[in-house]
């Protein structure tokens, strides 16, 4: 299944949306694992409908906005940054639903939906660290996601993939000052 110009992200970052990179991602595992293979898409119509449809949410919730906290786009951070909590709030009930009382969103294992949200958690933990005193992933209104994100970051496959908050600091600073050049 190829990315078709349309599901290009238009935001003129050249960024191709997350939710159709793991669609490819479960439609290959699919044609290589056949039928006793990992699978990131439940098999459920209606539960594979509502993860599509929450890490759409990401897709469509988070990336602006964190592109105004660490000051790659123009914007108020404060209001970027309520933006981010809020949309995590939602997420926070989706996880209820979606997780059916277990690990991930995606059941026992991590999920697509997981991934979509996952990705972002060392993004969020480089924001606290830019910015004193913001706490992006708070525990206090959204306990179930923290609890997730921390099962999530200590899963043995994300370690290994999961950049450092600190890499992702220095990264931002030069692309800002960069970007500040021009």
């Amino acid at each position: 299944m190829a990315v078709t110009k349309e599901e290009l992200d238009t935001s003129g970052e050249g960024d191709v949306k997350i939710g159709i990179c793991l669609s490819d991602v479960d439609s290959a595992m699919k044609m290589f694992w056949a039928v006793n293979g990992p699978v990131i898409l439940p098999s459920d119509p209606y539960d594979r409908a509502q993860a599509r449809f929450w890490a759409k949410y990401v897709d469509d919730k988070i990336p602006t906005p964190l592109r105004v906290v660490i000051g790659l786009l123009p914007g108020n951070k404060e209001d970027a940054i309520q933006e981010m909590k809020t949309t995590l709030q939602q997420l926070e009930s989706a996880f209820t639903k979606c997780s059916k009382g277990k690990a991930f969103f995606g059941g026992d294992t991590i999920g697509y939906l997981d991934m979509a949200l996952g990705c972002f958690l060392s993004w969020f933990k480089a924001v606290e660290m830019m910015n004193t005193g913001v706490n992006i992933l708070d525990e206090a209104k959204t306990p179930l996601l923290a609890e997730w994100a921390n099962r999530f970051y200590s899963d043995d496959a994300v370690k290994e993939v999961m950049p450092e908050p600190d890499v992702l600091v220095e990264h931002v600073k030069k692309n800002v000052v960069q970007a500040k050049e021009n």
